[in-house]
C-alpha cells in the first residue's frame, strides 16, 4: 500500500520538489494508511536500466480486501530534474513535476475487484536517448479519499 504524502523539498532553498530517488513515494501518512481499503505490492516500480529501443514493462498488484470492487483513475506525474540556475547543486535531487509523461504508459484506470485483486502493467518507453532517466509517481485515485502512488524509475541504456 502507499498512502504517503510527497512533501520532501530540496535541503538547499527548501523551495523545489525532490525526486524519487531522494524521498521514494513520500512520508508514510499513519493515520491516511490506517484507512486504506486497498494495496499494491511491489511499492515501486523500479526498472534499473532498460534497453534503448526495447519497452520493458513491470507490473503492480492491486488487492481490494472490501465487499465492494474499487476503480481508480490512474495518471503520471513526471520528474525533471533542474538545478535552477545553478542555486540547487544536482546532488539535491532537485526539480519540477508536470502531468503526463509521454515515457511511460499506463491504463487510464484499473477496476480492482471485490475481495480480489488485480495487476496494473507500467511499460517504459525506451525511445529516449541513451542515459536518459525516467521518474516520476503513478497516480491512483480511488474512491473517496482511497488514493495510491508509487515511484516509477528506470535508466535508458545500451
Amino acid at each position: 500500500m502507499n498512502r504517503a504524502d510527497l512533501v520532501i523539498q530540496d535541503a538547499v532553498t527548501g523551495l523545489h520538489d525532490v525526486g524519487p530517488t531522494a524521498q521514494g513515494a513520500g512520508r508514510e501518512n499513519l493515520s491516511v494508511a490506517a484507512d486504506a481499503t486497498s494495496w499494491m505490492d511491489p511499492a515501486a516500480a523500479s526498472f534499473g536500466r532498460v534497453t534503448l529501443g526495447h519497452p520493458t514493462s513491470l507490473t503492480i498488484t492491486l488487492s481490494n480486501p472490501t465487499g465492494t470492487d474499487e476503480t481508480f483513475s490512474v495518471s503520471v506525474t513526471k520528474f525533471t530534474p533542474d538545478t535552477f540556475g545553478g542555486t540547487v547543486p544536482s546532488v539535491y535531487d532537485a526539480g519540477t513535476l508536470s502531468a503526463g509523461d509521454t515515457r511511460i504508459n499506463v491504463p487510464g484506470s484499473v477496476t480492482v475487484p471485490a475481495n480480489g485483486s488485480t495487476t496494473l502493467t507500467v511499460t517504459v518507453n525506451t525511445g529516449q536517448p541513451s542515459g536518459t532517466v525516467v521518474q516520476g509517481w503513478i497516480n491512483l485515485d480511488g474512491p473517496g479519499s482511497n488514493d495510491l502512488h508509487f515511484a516509477y524509475y528506470a535508466i535508458v541504456g545500451h
